[in-house]
């Protein structure tokens, strides 16, 4: 019920949800969580474009501006990026988010991002390997499910989905 409300239920923007979600899977090496997001982003009225750039720039270290995106989703992706390999967001970071969006808003937004970089851990930490099979937890919270690796995907996650 949580992540269906954090996925859905929210106020913020679904779509810039969805990219920080995107954002997290891609640097965790979480492609069943990217292939899973990624429509759900489109369907947001995110764009493939945006989806490429946000590709590249993680293959590209994830660090300074994301070329190709532009606006909310730039500045939602370098937070995502930042909260995800650092966890602690710099201050000037912090500053731009809190000018952008109203407090529910970033509350919501860092909301998702922190509860998918929960979600991207979870096979990891369960001793599973990604690149073979991940572990998603059934709806009922107690069950597990097998789900094989993606064709063309690799333990980073940074292969084109």
């Amino acid at each position: 019920m949580y992540l269906k409300n954090v996925r859905t239920g929210l106020g913020a923007s679904r779509q810039l949800r969805e990219l920080g979600i995107c954002t997290v899977a891609l640097l965790t090496g979480a492609s069943y969580e990217y292939h899973h997001h990624a429509p759900d982003y489109w369907a947001a009225g995110g764009a493939q474009a945006s989806l490429d750039a946000l590709q590249a720039y993680v293959k590209a270290g994830a660090s300074g501006l994301p070329t190709g995106l532009a606006g909310d989703e730039a500045l939602v992706a370098r937070y995502a990026a930042q909260m995800t390999r650092d966890v602690k967001v710099d201050d000037a970071l912090f500053a731009e988010m809190k000018a952008r969006f109203a407090t529910g808003e970033l509350v919501e937004i860092t909301a998702a991002i922190a509860t998918y970089n929960m979600v991207a851990r979870f096979p990891g930490g369960a001793g599973r390997d990604a690149g073979v099979s991940n572990v998603i937890p059934a709806k009922a919270g107690i069950q597990g499910a097998r789900v094989p690796a993606l064709a063309g995907t690799t333990r980073r996650g940074l292969n084109p989905p």
